[in-house]
Formats: C-alpha cells, sequence, structure tokens
C-alpha cells in the first residue's frame, strides 16, 4: 500500500511542477501581438549612378513600400507585368488591388534618383507582418521589381522567478541596392 502512495505523489508532483514540460513544439507556437510600433521599420537604399537604365541613360525610379497583414493575395497579383502596374499605379483608390488590397495596411513611395542613397525609417502600423516592396523599372517583371519581407518574431523569456515565454514583434532592417535594371542586392 505504501509503495502505491508513493507513485501518486510523485505522478501529483509531477503533473503539478512541470505542466511546461509537456510537447508541442515550445516557442514557435508563441504569436506577438501585432500593435503599433514607432520607427521599427528601416529600409536603406542605395541606387547606382545608371538606375533604371533605359537606351543608355539612367533614370529615376518610382519605389512603393507596402504593410501588409498578410503576403499572400499581395504576392499572387504581383506575379505578373499588369499586376505590377496596377500596384505602381495605386494611389488608395477603394478595391483597385482587388482582394490583396484588403491586406494593405499602410503604404508609402518615393521617387528614386540615380546615384541616391537614404534611409527611410517607417512606423510598423497595427497589424502588420509584412513589408512588400515595388520598384518601377522600365523593364517591369516579378523577378526584378518585387521583394518582400517578414517582420521577426523575437522569443524572450520574461519573469524573475517562473520564467514565462514571450513572442514579440522585432525591427525589421532591410538594405537594398537599386541597379540598372533591377533590385540587385537585398539584406537585412
Amino acid at each position: 500500500m505504501k509503495y502505491l502512495n508513493v507513485r501518486w505523489v510523485l505522478f501529483f508532483l509531477a503533473v503539478c511542477l512541470f505542466p511546461c514540460c509537456g510537447g508541442g513544439g515550445g516557442g514557435n507556437q508563441l504569436q506577438p501581438v501585432w500593435n503599433f510600433s514607432p520607427q521599427s521599420i528601416k529600409i536603406h537604399y542605395r541606387a547606382t549612378p545608371d538606375l533604371n537604365l533605359y537606351q543608355n541613360t539612367p533614370h529615376t525610379l518610382l519605389l512603393k513600400i507596402f504593410e501588409l497583414r498578410d503576403i499572400s493575395r499581395f504576392k499572387s497579383l504581383l506575379q505578373s507585368r499588369g499586376g505590377l502596374i496596377k500596384v505602381l499605379q495605386f494611389v488608395g483608390q477603394n478595391l483597385y488591388l482587388g482582394d490583396a488590397q484588403k491586406d494593405v495596411i499602410y503604404y508609402e513611395q518615393k521617387i528614386v534618383s540615380p546615384g541616391d542613397e537614404k534611409t527611410i525609417s517607417l512606423d510598423r502600423m497595427k497589424g502588420v507582418k509584412w513589408i512588400a516592396i515595388v520598384a518601377g523599372y522600365y523593364n517591369l517583371s516579378p523577378e526584378t521589381s518585387f521583394r518582400y519581407f517578414k517582420v521577426p518574431i523575437i522569443y524572450q523569456k520574461k519573469g524573475i522567478i517562473f520564467k514565462k515565454k514571450i513572442a514579440i514583434p522585432g525591427r525589421l532592417f532591410v538594405n537594398l541596392i537599386l541597379g540598372p535594371t533591377s533590385i540587385q542586392a537585398v539584406g537585412g
């Protein structure tokens, strides 16, 4: 009888003291709260002197930056030249981008001149998980004119005695080299 009681005590202690040791993959299941975050997106770009080369002459370039809730519909839209043109012409018209517009939370556009080098700081709007960058090159194509980035998630342990895992959205840093006919290099 004593042996049976010891087993129950050990079982009870295991259940009460180690509830976090179960399976399930741990940190990857934690989801952050996607709140507004000031100045948490930085995009640094450097344009080559022969930017947007057409007939051996460099030209300015329209650069659009989109803050998105989800990337899938937007990415589908940008798989064709027509979709790219539509996105570059977008200036907030209601339902102009079709279903993809449901995921657009904020957008901004810049005119980039040959040889420019700048850093753009953006607030991450509430709900933003993705950033899409579209460049209006003369030889417009999805392979050369479109890049996207996921806002990173940082996993931390918080607490003094009892450590609790939390997930928070991180800051996003993007480095672009805008070349003569395409976005040449991307890094973050």
